[in-house]
């Protein structure tokens, strides 16, 4: 037989944890405090946390498509106009940004820039009437090669570009000429188009340790070894498949 059970009652404390007049900010759990992006608050002060400075400003109808910099001291922005002006190039080395170069044709979405053979280029996606540029420390000039597509590289000596299902490359330590194109649909398990170009190497830096990678849609990763696609050394010498989240 058991005996007849008693039940204390024990009052709790009203919840204090969630937002409330009692504690500051600071005391709050992260898991209850409001969010400020970026800042982190303290005791009195609230802290910067990944802010940022307004560097230079620009034309009000330009948009930034990308940041280039020659020899690591003039800095410039490619930028996008409003569809009636002309895409531009400013020199925003200096907080008081200048219109350095105007590319003679709208049209472009996104800028990719890199450096190469003692230039700064600028090449660019949905290219119209070859507005891809290239910079050779004092004049602005057209690329030797028209271009449509996405993202840019050098690898051993050679600018890499892609359009669609395509990429084509240079001559050696070229930036002018006829590219050659090589089509990558069979690569592929799902033909689907290049959607980005990049090298990898050895912590060496041996230039026999240096591979060519590209990507599609789908998650599909290919590494190629060689000096270019129709090189005797060419091969593909690894193969990824990355799912989609």
């Amino acid at each position: 037989m058991s005996l007849p059970q008693t039940a204390n009652v024990i009052p709790l404390q009203i919840p204090i944890a969630g937002l409330n007049k009692r504690d500051t900010y600071i005391a709050m759990g992260l898991e209850y405090a409001s969010w400020i992006l970026n800042f982190d608050l303290e005791n009195q002060l609230v802290k910067s946390r990944k802010g940022y400075v307004i560097h230079s400003t620009i034309s009000a109808v330009d948009v930034v498509l990308g940041l280039g910099n020659y020899r690591n001291t003039e800095l410039y922005a490619y930028c996008q106009g409003d569809g009636v002006n002309f895409n531009r190039i400013y020199d925003i080395t200096t907080t008081t940004a200048s219109l350095d170069h105007t590319t003679g044709s709208a049209g472009a979405t996104e800028s990719y820039p890199f450096n190469f053979s003692g230039l700064m280029a600028f090449t660019v996606e949905n290219d119209v009437a070859n507005t891809s540029r290239q910079y050779n420390g004092s004049t602005w000039a057209s690329f030797g090669f028209a271009y449509n597509g996405r993202g840019t590289l050098t690898y051993k000596g050679r600018v890499y570009l892609t359009n669609s299902k395509v990429v084509y490359y240079g001559g050696l330590a070229a930036i002018t000429g006829t590219m050659t194109a090589w089509d990558t649909t069979s690569l592929f398990e799902q033909g689907d188009k290049v959607y980005w170009l990049s090298t990898l190497s050895s912590p060496s830096n041996n230039v026999n340790e240096q591979y060519f990678a590209l990507g599609n849609y789908y998650g599909e990763i290919l590494i190629y070894a060689g000096d270019y696609p129709e090189a005797a050394n060419w091969e593909q010498v690894a193969k990824f498949k990355i799912p989609k989240l």
